[in-house]
């Protein structure tokens, strides 16, 4: 839906390079994230689909996870994404 708006009502070419993010996050240090923002434009620019993520630290249900292949300038290339794992509860 925001590619769409921003061609379509404020003319922004289709070539364009774009940052999209969820506004329900606080990402900290949030300098640190601006500088991995520019430095992912590089990736961007060739035709990449650029993604952000962390390393988890425990298992978790609210979250999908990333799988990271072969390194690139700057992260690495996806070689899949796994979808959030369901909940199983065990009956005892």
């Amino acid at each position: 839906m925001a590619v769409k708006y921003l061609t379509d009502t404020q003319n922004t070419p289709t070539n364009e390079t774009i940052f999209v993010t969820p506004s329900d996050y606080i990402i900290e240090p949030s300098d640190e994230f601006v500088q991995y923002i520019k430095k992912s434009a590089t990736l961007a620019n060739k035709g990449y689909i650029v993604t952000f993520g962390i390393k988890p630290t425990k298992p978790e249900t609210r979250y999908g996870y990333v799988e990271a292949g072969e390194p690139l300038d700057i992260g690495n290339k996806v070689i899949k994404f796994y979808e959030k794992p369901r909940l199983l509860f065990k009956i005892v």
